[in-house]
């Protein structure tokens, strides 16, 4: 066994851990926790959020060039908000994520972005987004959630690809 000391991971932080990530977990943590206390939906629409959202993150953490490649393949919608949209072809029930983007801006359904005006610290954060996460998995893995066998291999295939 080893254990560290907080000088250890503090230099281990600021040596090797780029300033950013601290954000984007900050980012992915608070978005995910959004989606928990907003809604209690059944699984199959937890997934499909959860889905979008790792669409969105991907993009925003993306390079400038990536950005550039999937704005100009995102789908333009009529408002800044891609949550109003209501449609019923079969894309829209299908488990595909997407961009969506008004006036040449994406915009975001789940992943939230407020402005951070101080330094956070990444221990911290990271410990609130493995908090975060356990909720995930204990809502995934929730008996009440697999009366049916398509909706397990539905979960099996979701997590293999976050």
């Amino acid at each position: 066994m080893c254990l560290f000391t907080s000088e250890d991971i503090h230099r281990y932080v600021v040596l090797k851990v780029p300033k950013t990530r601290a954000l984007h977990y900050y980012y992915l943590a608070l978005s995910l926790e959004n989606m928990f206390t907003s809604r209690s939906s059944p699984l199959s629409s937890i997934l499909k959020s959860l889905n979008q959202l790792i669409e969105e993150f991907e993009y925003f953490i993306s390079g400038s060039a990536m950005q550039y490649t999937r704005l100009m393949m995102a789908h333009t919608i009529a408002g800044p908000y891609p949550q109003i949209i209501q449609s019923d072809t079969e894309e829209d029930q299908s488990m595909k994520a997407t961009i969506y983007k008004f006036q040449n801006t994406v915009a975001y359904e789940f992943l939230k972005t407020p402005t951070i005006n101080f330094q956070l610290d990444y221990v911290e954060v990271v410990i609130s987004f493995c908090d975060t996460l356990t909720r995930l998995y204990d809502q995934l893995a929730s008996e009440d959630n697999y009366r049916y066998v398509w909706m397990y291999v539905r979960v099996c295939m979701c997590v293999c690809v976050v």
